[in-house]
């Protein structure tokens, strides 16, 4: 599935699960990714209840791991968007094109850190992303949804292992 249909495909998802919900009720934001590709293999990845986060299937050094995430704040508004990762371990590249830079506070954001900040009226965005492998060793990337709800974050957070 190409990048463009499952990025899509996740916002299709967000608007729907959105539409069934009352606009006067507080609900908890979500994350969601497609599947992890490097070139045209699948990435297997595990979760560990333990931990608290999935386990992606082990990548090289240089390797290049392509997906698309999608944040969702259903009837509530979006207010930031961040991710966390070790920049000695692995480089981040969020696909933020002009249309969501159009709906960013730019004065609060930081799109090259996937550090953003959503104007008020937003309740989900979608974006893919290519994450490369920079030395060996394992390493956490961790993402944030922060809504305007009384559930306000959610979090997500992939293990790699660069072997």
């Amino acid at each position: 599935m190409s990048k463009k249909v499952s990025i899509l495909l996740l916002a299709l998802l967000a608007v729907v699960c959105q539409s069934c919900l009352r606009s006067s009720e507080d609900y908890t934001p979500t994350i969601a990714c497609s599947v992890f590709k490097v070139g045209d293999s699948t990435l297997v990845m595990g979760y560990d209840t333990d931990a608290d986060m999935y386990m992606v299937d082990t990548i090289a050094v240089g390797d290049t791991v392509a997906y698309a995430i999608a944040f969702a704040t259903y009837s509530n508004n979006l207010v930031s968007v961040s991710a966390q990762w070790d920049e000695k371990s692995l480089e981040h590249k969020a696909g933020i094109n002009d249309t969501i830079k159009q709906v960013l506070d730019l004065d609060k954001s930081d799109p090259d850190k996937c550090q953003l900040s959503f104007k008020a009226g937003y309740n989900g965005v979608a974006f893919p992303v290519r994450v490369v492998a920079l030395r060996e060793g394992a390493t956490i990337l961790t993402y944030e949804v922060v809504s305007d709800s009384k559930f306000p974050s959610a979090t997500m957070k992939f293990r790699f292992y660069v072997d």
